[in-house]
């Protein structure tokens, strides 16, 4: 339907149609109608329920509209068999891996963080013969490098100072107009009378 058609006026609700007057609320740039083509299954009928499937992936959308859906169905004794033995015991062991990795993981998250402790080191030290209480019966030392452990309750060492701000950004000018001496006639025109 065009402008035309409506003249002035409204929509007419006789009509089942979509109708736009004065193209209040037409999408602007796309497709306005969106026809699903007349499909026929293989005995011949109408599918109906293809204006429900339209847009939608087959295997993530089931839609049953069909009287024959509501019919059991018989299977193949095949398909209906239990798992064997060893397709059993894969599957268990499958999912037995799954859970402990997933199990693994929320533990690992909820145990508390641990700082690694460093091994000591150990490091040879040849004294200066010339260096005062150099003796000569211990030519070779040996000192245990350990780290220090910290007080976990003593008070903090440094104190955080709050630098001084810097200076704020210079205010933006303010442009006069350049200063005039007032005339005679200025100073008159100011004055007002009295009522």
């Amino acid at each position: 339907r065009s402008l035309a058609d409506f003249g002035d006026g409204g929509a007419f609700p006789e009509i089942h149609l979509a109708q736009y007057p004065l193209d209040m609320g037409r999408a602007v740039g796309k497709a306005v109608e969106k026809v699903v083509g007349l499909q026929v299954d293989a005995d011949g009928r109408v599918a109906w329920d293809a204006v429900l499937k339209q847009g939608r992936a087959k295997d993530k959308l089931q839609v049953w509209t069909r009287p024959e859906d509501l019919r059991e169905k018989w299977s193949k004794p095949e398909e209906l068999e239990k798992p064997g033995h060893d397709l059993d015991l894969l599957n268990t062991q499958r999912t037995q891996k799954a859970l402990e990795l997933a199990l693994n993981n929320k533990m690992q998250a909820g145990l508390p963080k641990r700082a690694e402790k460093k091994e000591p080191q150990f490091i040879r030290y040849t004294p200066n013969p010339d260096a005062p209480g150099y003796t000569p019966n211990c030519r070779e030392r040996v000192i245990k490098l350990v780290e220090k452990q910290i007080e976990p309750l003593a008070p903090p060492r440094f104190k955080h100072k709050k630098v001084p701000r810097g200076p704020p950004s210079p205010p933006p000018p303010v442009h006069h107009s350049p200063p005039r001496k007032l005339t005679a006639k200025d100073q008159k025109d100011w004055k007002v009378p009295p009522c």
